[in-house]
This record gives structure tokens, sequence and C-alpha cells, in this order.
């Protein structure tokens, strides 16, 4: 029986560009979340302190729009690393 193929994550080369117009944010998320403390009780997210924290350090001064982008932003990657961790755990074959 043929089955649907499993997808796989592109290959850095093969994965579009961040547009220009969100470069910043997207070093932001990095840095943001490069700092931020881990609970061991799963991936890490970033939460208003983080900011806090991060906009006092660096002086940046994010717009209310984009600091809700890089929690949402963070909420998403934890998201897709949980989904691949349960992924991981299934024994093949199985249900």
């Amino acid at each position: 029986m043929g089955g649907a193929k499993k997808k796989s994550r592109p290959e850095a080369h093969e994965r579009p560009e961040c547009p220009w117009q969100f470069q910043h944010i997207w070093r932001w998320f990095f840095e943001v979340l490069n700092g931020c403390p881990s609970t061991g009780m799963g991936p890490v997210t970033i939460g208003w302190r983080d900011l806090q924290a991060w906009c006092e350090m660096t002086g940046e001064r994010p717009e209310l729009w984009e600091t809700k982008l890089l929690m949402r932003l963070s909420v998403l990657r934890a998201n897709i690393e949980i989904d691949e961790q349960n992924k991981a755990a299934k024994p093949k074959g199985g249900r």
C-alpha cells in the first residue's frame, strides 16, 4: 500500500530568506530566546520579563506589535519542538 510521503524540513539553503522588513525581528528573537531561562519542563518560551530584561540590557525599544510577535514566535517554536519530540518518541510502525 502506498502511503503519504513524510514531509521533512527543508534544508537551510532551500528555505526562503526572511523578508528584510522582519530581519530585525528574527535577530531579536534569537537574542531574547538565548537569554531565557529553562525550567526543564519543556521548550523555552519568551515572556514579558524576558523582553523587559533584554530591552534594559540592549537599549532596544520594540513596538508593542513586535513584542507580541516575538512571544508568538517563541510559542510556535516550542510547539514545533514538542511535536518533533513526540514523533521521535513514537515507536516505528506503532500507533
